[in-house]
């Protein structure tokens, strides 16, 4: 994958991660939205397209006017229809990231470590899906790696590196170096978890989960429509609020805040 900067948008390197709204972040946006254009367009060489205006915010409007218009293309249209669409292991979560190499190089190591033990949980659990309950100490070092090693490799999903590297994972009796063993489903990740987690690993906990629920699982039983802040907020004052949801699966506190259908699941 080329740099990003290509597309007009100036980066600093690997680690860039707006923490506030405003210009920063809807220039990360945009950046994610260009390597995705880029991807489905095959359109490889953009650079100078935005580049001659100096102003931050008039490079953004730019970019977002190139983006729109790109996206409705016949390129776009026809790379689209060749490729037979999206794939469904590409499909976004609530947030709207592709969660692919520029986006796990981007994010801090807290919402990769949330990250990784959302999908476990929700691929082990929900989704019964073998290979995938490697921890966050086993996953995001090797992932991390093949990204810094494969630079057109970036584009490709998270989900198909973490097959290619392959570490150990937990299993149903997840056991610490220290030796406290985990029996039960959901292992460790229970209310008294998300109470001792940072905000950001919270909400990469509920990226991974809520993306393996949408792509992995054939027929999920609970869907979810809100965006992660709705989640997180929830879940956090559920479990302020009620001392003995700390012993709960975060998972299962969780479905309490699930769309509501008119039907049984």
């Amino acid at each position: 994958m080329m740099p990003l900067a290509t597309c007009g948008i100036p980066t600093s390197g690997v680690a860039y991660r707006p923490k506030k709204l405003g210009t920063s972040r809807i220039k990360a946006s945009l950046s994610r939205e260009c390597s995705r254009i880029q991807a489905d367009t095959g359109i490889w060489s953009l650079s100078g397209v935005c580049a001659e205006h100096n102003n931050d915010m008039t490079r953004t409007f730019c970019m977002a006017v190139l983006a729109a218009t790109l996206l409705a293309s016949p390129w776009h249209a026809a790379a689209q229809a060749q490729s037979g669409g999206p794939s469904p292991q590409s499909s976004q979560a609530q947030t709207g990231n592709t969660y692919n190499g520029e986006w796990w190089l981007a994010v801090g190591a807290d919402e990769r470590a949330g990250f990784v033990d959302g999908v476990a949980d929700c691929m082990t659990w929900v989704a019964h899906i073998n290979g995938f309950s490697g921890t966050p100490q086993d996953v995001d070092g090797p992932i991390a790696d093949y990204y810094q090693a494969h630079p057109a490799d970036r584009g490709m999903i998270f989900i198909d590196v973490w097959r290619k590297i392959r570490p150990g994972g937990r299993t149903t009796g997840f056991r610490f170096a220290e030796g406290h063993a985990w029996k039960d489903p959901h292992w460790y990740l229970t209310g008294l978890w998300w109470r001792q987690s940072s905000p950001d690993e919270r909400a990469g906990f509920l990226e991974g989960y809520l993306w393996c629920l949408q792509t992995a699982v054939k027929h999920p039983r609970e869907t979810y429509s809100r965006p992660v802040s709705y989640y997180s907020d929830q879940i956090t004052a559920h479990v302020a609020a009620h001392p003995e949801a700390e012993d709960q699966p975060t998972a299962v506190i969780l479905s309490r805040f699930r769309d509501q259908t008119t039907s049984k699941p």
